[in-house]
């Protein structure tokens, strides 16, 4: 228990003026003085009653949107109810916002709870960062009526919204285009005719008229054959996330805030080349797979910004994508075209082995795609410079090589540039 400053300055003028009273042998200040210490014990002995009815308070909280963008104005709703059969007079709710989220005012509140009550309280948050937005905890006070005492408690409340990443208009040059489709590969046409141009694994639905029966015969595996009518592109898309990346720059346009629209425009652009896509996101200590992301591009955007927390980011090396790809289920052997999303920043970082270790992994495969951003404030033009020629250097041998789009999204104060 606490005694606010109001408080202590009604305790103080009571016994000042009671001392007062009785030097000066005044009876109406003496009743006075006495009237206002025996409000002060009145408030004490309400507070302390109060204290015991906390319990059976209940907070719970929602959102009015589960899925939002970046930037949108989400509704929090405060549901606060008094299970008990007393009366709390005087209850003050402060919530906690996480990072990369604001409000126009501080999300306070103060209620008064009759017993078996409920009060709600809302405010609008406006969401910064793209990715999950987490709410726990939030703060109680109880006072008295007149605010003289109070007691602070703690309480989780959990809700969350899931922010997407604003499409980046990806502009890659047509010699890039045409390694990202598939048709930098020999002898493969997305068009002409139903010849063989390949084969894979059979998987159930696969037309049973296409299976390789000598290939059976020799390995015990089923394969169908591949027509060069019907192949399509087998992209893996590497996105990259770093918890630094958040405070480079300034909120919204950081350079984590480009690379995750950068990510989710090249997801898209693959999308609608009818590529075969997988993707690999990086948020913690490993990276988490998922198959299949051009049956539902929206939900692989979904399922990418609910691993992803502003201000936090993968904890392992790049290299990751390289050395746990056995644990990943990820067979490199499969793919035509192996997409990187990240950023020099990281690659200077990390070093060079690590970009070794990537193309050895991924030889003659890996695409690297950076964000267009501001790299030479960062890191130094010449640095920089040197930086881009290691890389091209390095990625003209056994990569497919390396491209910064000519325009990303950075949002103003008045829209989407």
């Amino acid at each position: 228990m606490k005694i606010t400053f109001s408080g202590y300055t009604h305790l103080a003028v009571a016994i000042m003026l009671l001392l007062y009273s009785l030097y000066s042998r005044s009876l109406v200040g003496v009743s006075v003085a006495l009237a206002l210490i025996l409000v002060f014990y009145y408030e004490y002995h309400v507070f302390f009653q109060t204290k015991n009815y906390i319990r059976n308070v209940v907070v719970e909280r929602s959102v009015d949107k589960k899925v939002c963008g970046e930037l949108d104005d989400v509704k929090m709703i405060i549901r606060i109810k008094n299970q008990g059969n007393k009366p709390i007079p005087r209850l003050i709710i402060l919530d906690t916002l996480p990072e990369f989220t604001s409000t126009k005012k501080k999300p306070i509140f103060t209620i008064a709870l009759p017993p078996g009550c409920e009060a709600v309280a809302e405010y609008v948050f406006r969401v910064e960062a793209p990715g999950t937005h987490s709410f726990g905890k939030l703060y109680m006070s109880i006072t008295d009526p007149l605010g003289y005492f109070f007691e602070q408690y703690s309480y989780t409340a959990n809700a969350y919204t899931v922010a997407l990443p604003r499409s980046a208009r990806t502009r890659v040059s047509v010699k890039s285009l045409q390694k990202i489709i598939g048709a930098y590969i020999v002898g493969k046409s997305l068009t002409g005719l139903y010849d063989l141009a390949g084969y894979r694994e059979y998987v159930p639905g696969d037309d049973p008229r296409k299976i390789l029966w000598k290939e059976y015969a020799k390995t015990r595996k089923l394969v169908v054959r591949l027509d060069y009518g019907e192949s399509r592109t087998k992209a893996l898309v590497l996105i990259d996330t770093r918890d630094y990346l958040w405070y480079i720059g300034r909120s919204p346009n950081t350079l984590a805030h480009a690379q995750l629209r950068l990510a989710r425009g090249i997801l898209e652009y693959l999308a609608k080349t009818g590529s075969h896509i997988d993707m690999a996101v990086c948020c913690d200590i490993a990276p988490k797979l998922r198959h299949g992301v051009e049956k539902d591009i929206l939900e692989a955007i979904y399922d990418m910004s609910s691993l992803i927390k502003p201000g936090e980011g993968c904890q392992s090396p790049l290299s990751v994508y390289a050395e746990q790809t056995s644990y990943l289920g990820i067979d490199p052997s499969r793919y035509d075209v192996v997409i990187l999303v990240t950023n020099p920043v990281t690659l200077l970082l990390e070093g060079p082995s690590v970009l070794d270790k990537l193309l050895r992994k991924y030889a003659g495969k890996l695409f690297l795609l950076f964000p267009e951003y501001s790299y030479e404030e960062i890191i130094g033009e010449q640095e920089y410079k040197e930086l881009l020629s290691h890389i091209a250097s390095k990625t003209a041998g056994i990569g497919l090589g390396v491209e910064i789009p000519e325009i990303g999204v950075r949002i103003l104060s008045g829209g989407v540039r």
